[in-house]
């Protein structure tokens, strides 16, 4: 796959706080409760990358189809409205808050 190669090549911008490899157990529970993903990627033999809003950024310093550029800025807004939408509510930010403690 072009992510995973390019991942890969660019591997000094990705540390361990910015992106991991799911472990075989978390990708086939994955598999299991996702339904949707395609074929292709369900029977892929390796676990793929996870990458945190940090490591998606640097996602976009290696892709440059333009497809990869509108998917890295659509990844990017979300990750700021599930930020805002997690402090707006009272709520989440005490369970935000017990986590981070």
């Amino acid at each position: 796959m072009y992510l995973d190669q390019s991942v890969k090549q660019n591997i000094e911008r990705f540390p361990n706080d910015f992106m991991f490899e799911l472990t075989k157990s978390e990708w086939t529970e994955l598999i299991t409760i996702c339904d949707k993903l395609p074929e292709n990627i369900k029977h892929n033999p390796s676990p793929p990358f996870a990458f945190i809003e940090q490591g998606v950024a640097m996602l976009s310093g290696i892709l440059r189809s333009p497809v990869a550029v509108r998917v890295n800025i659509n990844i990017m807004r979300a990750f700021v409205a599930l930020r805002e939408c997690l402090f707006t509510n009272t709520k989440s930010e005490e369970i935000v808050a017990d986590i981070l403690v």
